[in-house]
């Protein structure tokens, strides 16, 4: 009689939680397990950038919720220079080209962060890059656009210190992208008409989030004479208190802007009821917003202790480009003449 052989009978499972579940769960751990094991260790040794990144999108999501309720800090003034710091040369405007500066915080001290140029419709645009294989977001945002569109209809450029965003991955890739879409909206054009350049920190996400809430702000200051902001400025009085003697008494200084159909991106101030508010269908007018004593008081010549405000005009009118620059200087306002403005004397009075 042949007998079928036994089979043999699979061991007992000890109960969970014992000292031997766990040794025996070990001894029969499936080597695929112990594969995906060590391909997860060689993936945390080869990318260590993984967590970086992920914690510092989780932060942003957060913080872009609550940074920006106030306004940008102030700018402190005195900053240490280097002795080997060449003098910012005299640019003058350029036609087609708006710029403006402003402080979106990736430094950790107060100082100016973005820069924002605006182009005329029809600017062209080239870029020169490395043959390194291994870029920035923002430098491959501009060759595949630069590339696609043969460098025709650029609008804008977003140029930003602090962060490189590079070595990011797709994560630096989509902040890149967000920065463009931000500034796209601002100058009514479309993502791929903006150029992007990052400089700063390698290796750290760039947080695209305190670059576009400032943007608006920094529109707001578009200028074709932005190319350095001078640090300049005078006093003035919030609010002012009339004295007994009419000739001591400050006048409001108000300020206009340029109409949203047919004005200027242009700010105007004036001290004299004549021109409070501008008879213009060009301009809108907002209302006083400081006070200082007024240049045509009679018999009021500039007093101890007081400043005059002097008043350039740049004279582009026919353009729709008119701005006025307003400064205590008079090396500043001859500097002005020679770029071609037309000097129009002192406006008001300001106190040291």
């Amino acid at each position: 009689m042949t007998r079928s052989p036994k089979t043999p009978k699979a061991p007992k499972t000890p109960r969970n939680g014992s000292a031997a579940a766990k040794a025996l769960g070990a001894a029969v751990k499936p080597a695929e397990l112990v594969g995906q094991a060590v391909g997860q260790t060689l993936e945390r040794a080869l990318d260590p950038l993984t967590s970086v990144l992920k914690r510092a999108a989780l932060q942003r999501a957060d913080r872009s919720s609550r940074q920006f309720a106030g306004p940008a800090a102030p700018v402190t003034a005195g900053a240490l220079v280097s002795p080997l710091a060449v003098p910012f040369p005299a640019i003058p405007p350029i036609a087609g080209v708006e710029l403006a500066t402003g402080r979106a915080g990736l430094y950790k001290q107060p100082r100016e962060d973005v820069l924002l140029m605006r182009f005329a419709e029809g600017t062209s645009c080239a870029g020169v890059f490395t043959r390194h294989a291994v870029g920035s977001a923002p430098v491959d945002w501009c060759k595949r656009h630069l590339e696609g569109a043969g460098g025709e209809s650029v609008r804008g450029l977003v140029v930003n210190a602090g962060c490189a965003n590079a070595f990011t991955g797709r994560p630096g890739a989509d902040a890149a992208r967000r920065v463009a879409a931000a500034a796209a909206k601002r100058l009514d054009c479309r993502q791929r008409d903006v150029m992007l350049a990052s400089t700063g920190v390698i290796g750290v996400l760039l947080d695209d989030a305190k670059i576009s809430a400032r943007l608006p702000e920094i529109e707001g200051r578009l200028t074709a004479d932005g190319w350095q902001a001078t640090g300049l400025s005078f006093k003035g009085w919030r609010w002012f208190q009339p004295p007994t003697d009419p000739s001591l008494a400050a006048a409001k200084v108000c300020r206009s802007y340029g109409a949203i159909v047919g004005g200027p991106n242009s700010h105007f101030f004036s001290a004299e009821p004549s021109e409070c508010p501008l008879v213009d269908p060009h301009w809108f007018f907002e209302g006083p917003v400081f006070y200082a004593r007024r240049v045509g008081q009679p018999g009021l010549t500039c007093p101890d202790g007081y400043l005059k405000v002097q008043r350039a005009y740049n004279d582009r009118a026919r353009e729709n480009d008119s701005n006025h620059r307003f400064s205590t200087s008079d090396s500043t306002m001859r500097d002005m003449q020679r770029f071609g403005w037309i000097y129009e004397g002192a406006v008001m009075f300001s106190c040291h």
